[in-house]
């Protein structure tokens, strides 16, 4: 699990840069399982799930110039290990 606590972060970039990865192709980034946005106070957070953090660190090579482009502020993401999910829409939910 990725979690990400980014100060001053519009919406506007966050979904131009979200227009632009599908353009590029990069919509279904491989390893992605969820991804989830929104604000927290001034602050925008995004939580994602991902079969591995080598495949999560992989798709930062190709995010990073997105986000430099549309002048994300840089931040440190919280990497955890998790333990498990619950998805009442799927019939295995075990990690």
């Amino acid at each position: 699990m990725v979690q990400f606590t980014i100060p001053g972060l519009t919406a506007a970039q966050y979904d131009k840069v979200w227009e632009e990865l599908r353009e590029a192709g990069h919509e279904n980034p491989r390893g992605m399982i969820h991804h989830y946005a929104g604000y927290v106070g001034n602050n925008w957070l995004i939580i994602e799930i991902w079969e591995s953090e080598e495949l999560y660190t992989e798709f930062g090579k190709t995010l990073t110039p997105f986000l430099d482009k549309h002048a994300v502020p840089k931040t440190q993401p919280i990497i955890l290990d998790l333990h498990y999910i619950y998805d009442h829409s799927s019939a295995d939910s075990s990690v």
